[in-house]
């Protein structure tokens, strides 16, 4: 009976910590990650099975004991642009949200999306969503 009951906990740690995963995979079949350096934060591409992006974004960490973390990234196939949201905890009790766009090889937008630090703002997200749009000639 103990067997059976370790192998669905273990499949749920194992899917819990896989969902935690900054990624995404756009329809190129590029696999983008977002992960946390001690200089910074670092967002690569991987199409078969090799990296073709590896970048930092510009916005390096400053001091010790900062850190990034509550990593998300998201693509839109249609303009090649990838956003990564993430938390940087300053200190204990300060935090700030930022986001970033990356563009066909360089960083086109860094803007915090927290107004005050001191309000601990945490658990960012990107909900991508569909748009479409269409045009009718006359």
């Amino acid at each position: 009976m103990r067997r059976f009951l370790i192998l669905p906990v273990a499949l749920l740690v194992a899917a819990g910590s896989f969902a935690a995963t900054p990624y995404f995979l756009d329809r190129s079949g590029t696999l983008w990650r977002a992960s946390a350096t001690p200089d910074g934060l670092v967002l690569t591409g991987e199409r078969d099975g090799s990296e073709v992006v590896r970048s930092s974004v510009p916005f390096a960490i400053g001091f010790d004991g900062a850190v990034d973390t509550s990593m998300q990234v998201a693509a839109d196939e249609v303009t090649g642009k990838v956003a990564v949201v993430w938390q940087r905890l300053w200190v204990a009790g300060v935090s700030e949200i930022f986001l970033a766009v990356w563009n066909d090889g360089s960083w086109v937008q860094v803007t915090t999306l927290s107004r005050d630090a001191t309000t601990f703002p945490r658990f960012p997200s990107l909900i991508p969503t569909r748009i479409s749009s269409s045009a009718m000639a006359r």
